[in-house]
């Protein structure tokens, strides 16, 4: 047949497996772990924050380098990479990762940090939710 493949639970929950596999050669699964870099992360997010606000935020974000560089500028880096997937996930310049999206069930921001040294995912993640918090703040501080 022609066209896209349906999806089918057995096939698709088999494939990663066998990818996996495959990628690892004739060597143990454990030792292409091990040679993979170690990432960690962080995540919290500002409650009390409506969908609507975040979202807002997340989308002048999204669209605006201006707006991701004056977030970002007290660290003394960029945003070099961005994804919409889910949310905004950016890229920094030093290799760190920054990913904001508003909670699907709850009045939230959820912010999501990734790195090299878990100190600095958790750097991250604390400088972006004071950063984050002050800026919906500044748009309506008579919601929070």
């Amino acid at each position: 047949p022609k066209g896209p493949v349906p999806a089918l639970m057995t096939r698709d929950a088999l494939l990663p497996m066998l990818c996996t596999l495959h990628q690892a050669g004739t060597d143990p699964v454990s030792a292409l772990v091990a040679r993979q870099q170690s990432r960690f992360t962080a995540a919290d997010r500002l409650q009390d924050v409506p969908t609507d606000q975040s979202a807002a935020l997340i989308n002048d974000l999204r669209q605006s380098a201006r707006a991701r560089d004056a977030l970002l500028a007290p660290l003394q880096i960029t945003a070099t990479g961005l994804d919409e997937t889910d949310g905004l996930r950016m890229t920094l310049s030093d290799g760190r990762v920054l990913h904001l999206r508003p909670s699907g069930n709850a009045p939230e921001m959820r912010v999501y940090t990734e790195a090299d040294h878990a100190e600095e995912a958790a750097a991250l993640l604390q400088f972006s939710l004071t950063a984050l918090l002050s800026q919906i703040v500044d748009r309506n501080p008579a919601t929070l």
